[in-house]
């Protein structure tokens, strides 16, 4: 997945840069983000 690939190349590159590469929205990778803090604290807590 595209967002996979963002997550793992951020230190490497800019946000900015690889979205407009891979073709998705900025708000979409950060919407991504955030689904899967709240998914891991989620977890944490069963």
């Amino acid at each position: 997945m595209k967002y996979v690939f963002i997550e793992k190349h951020q230190a490497e590159f800019s946000i900015k840069a690889m979205c407009r590469v891979l073709r998705v929205a900025r708000s979409g990778w950060y919407t991504w983000c955030q689904r899967r803090t709240r998914i891991s604290t989620r977890q944490q807590f069963r």
